[in-house]
């Protein structure tokens, strides 16, 4: 029954971080340092929930935010629309590149997650 009880706690503490992250490694470096690149843009992102999956989608949403700011800036001309279509296409491209979660010890769960695309040729 102790080595029950052993295991279970073992596991419960191992439980509270995903993807390797240790928890003093909380937020991850590259989220207050994303890499910078000359070729690819990366963005970050961050969210909460009850849910690890949940926190994950926004934490998603979030850094594809981001990630369409620094392309629209990029990829701005005197048409608007042309400005928004350039960016809603090419936002298919993004690869996630790391993430990380934690749960605290409330349950809610803190999700992180770092993005890239590659930055399109000057038109």
């Amino acid at each position: 029954m102790k080595t029950l009880i052993l295991i279970f706690s073992a596991l419960l503490i191992c439980g509270t971080t995903s993807f390797g992250q240790k928890t003093e490694d909380f937020p991850p470096q590259w989220y207050n340092n994303p890499p910078k690149s000359r070729k690819i843009l990366y963005a970050v992102g961050y969210g909460t929930s009850v849910s690890q999956q949940i926190a994950f989608e926004k934490a998603k949403m979030a850094a594809y935010k981001e990630l369409s700011e620094q392309l629209s800036a990029i990829t701005i001309k005197t048409n608007k629309k042309k400005t928004e279509a350039t960016t809603q296409a090419t936002l298919r491209e993004v690869e996630i590149e790391d993430k990380a979660s934690r749960q605290d010890s409330t349950g809610r769960y803190e999700a992180y997650i770092l993005v890239s695309h590659k930055k399109p040729k000057k038109q």
